[in-house]
């Protein structure tokens, strides 16, 4: 795809008189693409190819103080263990394949990887409570399968904190807390499971 910056300048005559407007077209292609390659870098996760913390948190910047999201804090088991005992390229594998499943399951809805082996996804659309709890049981079975196959992450889980009809009327970070609080009660209940919150919950 090309990109045409079009410039225009009146024509007057020598007595000053507008007699027309000429347009000049310039390529632009060359300094777009380098635009998209410098805000691609500022905004994307390096290892998992996902949006970073920073990217995150611009997308929720465009979410109306109205409307209810669906949060979902998802948090690795066990991986430190991983990378001390077999080192951080295991590690970094389990992350990447971590994001691909994330891929999989929220492929309409906004994962990201917060920093660590913390990754987050807002689910902006209509969506049940069946709905959600289908997405969280489907990640925690995959989740599980990739594990499975790696004798270095057998030992992997991830713990699932859910928010549920969030209001944005205080912005993200409220809610983030709150769901990153679910996950947490999702790990004290022995991990590799989820817990959800509802937005009138005490």
């Amino acid at each position: 795809m090309s990109f045409l910056k079009m410039i225009s300048h009146d024509i007057n005559d020598i007595f000053g008189n507008y007699q027309g407007v000429i347009h000049v077209f310039e390529d632009v292609t060359d300094e777009k693409e380098l635009e998209y390659h410098i805000w691609k870098l500022a905004n994307t996760d390096a290892l998992t190819g996902l949006a970073n913390r920073q990217a995150f948190y611009e997308y929720a910047k465009r979410i109306t103080a109205n409307e209810r999201i669906h949060l979902f804090y998802v948090d690795l088991d066990n991986f430190k263990q991983v990378n001390d005992n077999f080192g951080h390229k295991a590690g970094d594998e389990a992350l990447k394949a971590t994001a691909m499943i994330l891929r999989q399951v929220f492929g309409k809805d906004f994962p990201a990887r917060l920093g660590g082996d913390e990754f987050i996804v807002c689910v902006r659309r209509e969506v049940t409570l069946r709905d959600i709890e289908d997405m969280a049981q489907r990640l925690l079975h995959l989740m599980k399968e990739q594990f499975a196959a790696s004798e270095m992450w057998s030992g992997l889980s991830c713990s699932v904190g859910i928010s549920v009809n969030g209001s944005m009327r205080n912005g993200i970070e409220p809610l983030i807390k709150i769901t990153d609080k679910v996950m947490y009660d999702a790990k004290k209940q022995g991990k590799s499971c989820y817990c959800i919150r509802h937005d009138n919950d005490e």
